[in-house]
């Protein structure tokens, strides 16, 4: 059974030959640098597609597995860490150097996260950079205790809505 960035994969590589057969070129698909971070002391075979990263990354028992991370959730200044064979985004210390210091909370999982960058939150507040219905990045913010357990956070035409 196939991942979701399988299909994504999948998908973009059969938009990419109908957009190169029109009008010759495709960067849908195109590599993108692999990101830095602690995730790769413990991770191999890292790939970087269109917002996404997929590597296969040892677990606690030493196995190898796929793991799989929107690019967008993670904010500026976050590591991205393997924790047992899962990529996740880590908030980097705000003295800026390893060792105790205060981190961010994690960003509740939402669809929001496709179409959302800078994903971020701080003092109770999710904060985002999310694209509107013309394409345009704006900002976003909601109370990440305002989508009750089971309803997704999404992004409606570049606001944080609650479904």
């Amino acid at each position: 059974m196939g991942t979701i960035t399988d299909g994504i994969f999948k998908v973009m590589r059969t938009g990419c030959v109908a957009a190169a057969l029109l009008s010759g070129l495709c960067v849908a698909a195109q590599a993108q640098q692999v990101p830095s971070g602690s995730y790769l002391q413990t991770c191999g075979d890292v790939q970087a597609y269109g917002g996404w990263l997929k590597a296969m990354c040892q677990d606690r028992s030493g196995g190898w597995v796929e793991a799989e991370l929107v690019l967008s959730s993670c904010g500026a200044g976050t590591d991205i860490a393997n924790e047992n064979g899962r990529l996740v985004c880590k908030a980097a210390n705000i003295f800026g150097f390893g060792g105790g210091g205060f981190a961010s909370e994690r960003p509740p999982s939402g669809s929001y996260m496709a179409t959302c960058r800078d994903i971020r939150v701080s003092a109770g507040w999710l904060k985002a950079t999310c694209q509107d219905s013309r394409g345009r990045w704006v900002d976003a913010t909601t109370a990440t205790g305002w989508c009750s357990a089971g309803r997704d956070i999404a992004n409606i035409d570049g606001r944080l809505t609650c479904r």
